[in-house]
């Protein structure tokens, strides 16, 4: 992992996340939408970012897999894949 990118940004690519992680980056791709780990996508691209301090929350499990959330917004019924956005 490059220490300088990771160290001024909290925001990790999918190579680093998988790294940081130590998981081989073809798992990481195959399961980021079943192991519930949190990824935002990058406006106007088809790339994902992970941020550094969801990722340890994931890993410690105080985050709950994507799966397993049903939060809707009352007001606009929209589901957000962060539960502290529902």
């Amino acid at each position: 992992m490059k220490e300088a990118s990771t160290r001024f940004s909290p925001w990790m690519t999918h190579a680093e996340t998988a790294e940081y992680i130590r998981k081989p980056a073809s798992w990481l791709y195959q399961c980021a939408n079943d192991s519930g780990i949190p990824r935002h996508r990058v406006p106007t691209s088809h790339e994902w970012r992970y941020h550094r301090s969801e990722v340890d929350q994931w890993m410690r499990g105080e985050l709950v897999p994507v799966t397993e959330i049903e939060c809707e917004s009352v007001n606009d019924g929209v589901k957000h894949r962060n539960p502290m956005y529902g």
